[in-house]
């Protein structure tokens, strides 16, 4: 704040405002899915489909049709990628119950008021410290 102020900018010019990272009641927060058992399933339905659609496609040629080899593939390949994320995350020593997301870093919204001729100086200093954007009202909004 010194820095804009230093421009010529007032304190009663500068509101900022912290934006809040996560709901107030953890009970109304959207479950993400960021347990092993989670990733690991996704992972294991994914291999299933594509091993299923090649299963198949072989099972055509083979003595128990398409349909048995194709489930037949869909088992072996969910197996398959299940286990190797869950062999993936336990030699690399994730706990197996649950994984904490990291916190992200604080944001705060800067909202300025001054003329027009001290834009410029504020863009440049906003980005100067890493501003993660930076917007003007004088400035047409892009379509």
């Amino acid at each position: 704040m010194a820095v804009l102020e230093k421009t010529g900018i007032d304190r009663d010019s500068i509101l900022v405002v912290p934006m809040d990272q996560y709901h107030k009641d953890p009970k109304k927060l959207a479950l993400r899915a960021v347990d092993i058992q989670a990733r690991a399933f996704e992972v294991g339905m994914a291999v299933a489909t594509a091993s299923c659609v090649i299963g198949t496609s072989v099972g055509f040629i083979l003595h128990w049709g398409p349909i048995a080899w194709g489930l037949i593939s869909a088992v072996v390949g969910f197996a398959i990628g299940f286990g190797a994320v869950r062999l993936a995350r336990m030699l690399k020593g994730e706990r197996a119950i649950a994984c904490s997301p990291r916190r992200p870093v604080p944001e705060i919204a800067v909202i300025l008021q001054c003329c027009e001729t001290k834009s410029a100086a504020i863009h440049d200093v906003l980005w100067q410290y890493r501003a993660i954007s930076v917007g003007d009202s004088t400035e047409p909004a892009s379509s």
